[in-house]
């Protein structure tokens, strides 16, 4: 059974990683809408920038170039020592710079870390659903009277 749930984590987590780099390299030429300006045309993220994908709180796959990091840390989101390199070392996937210089030969240890980070955030929740069905079941046994 394990074996079975390990291969279903690795098939999500390749296909939502996937889509990730997609919105990511969408957003690198340009095209990735965001919002509507007051006239109707489409707004759209920065073309040509390095776009870093990263989880957020919610295990979500995120982009964010280093525009949004800083007013993510001028808003005491992240913490004001992130930098750049940070987030290169830290997300799944990085878009090409100005120069070029894109991902590499990395992109499949990259792919690897996401599988690996998947296993610990599914264990993660495993361990808080199991805690909190153990709280639940004591509040209702103090409720119905019994003690233990």
């Amino acid at each position: 059974m394990k074996a079975i749930r390990n291969f279903f984590i690795w098939i999500y987590s390749n296909i939502e990683l996937w889509l990730a780099i997609q919105r990511a390299e969408k957003a690198y030429r340009g095209e990735y809408v965001v919002g509507v300006n007051k006239d109707g045309s489409y707004r759209y993220l920065v073309g040509k920038t390095r776009y870093y994908v990263m989880p957020d709180a919610d295990d979500n796959l995120i982009i964010m170039n280093r525009r949004q990091m800083h007013k993510l840390r001028i808003m005491k989101v992240m913490s004001e020592e992130v930098k750049a390199r940070h987030l290169m070392e830290e997300s799944f996937y990085y878009t090409a710079d100005a120069s070029k210089n894109g991902i590499g030969s990395l992109r499949e240890y990259k792919r690897k870390k996401y599988y690996e980070y998947r296993l610990a955030s599914y264990e993660k929740r495993k361990r808080e659903r199991k805690t909190k069905r153990l709280l639940m079941k004591k509040i209702r046994r103090l409720k119905n009277g019994s003690l233990e």
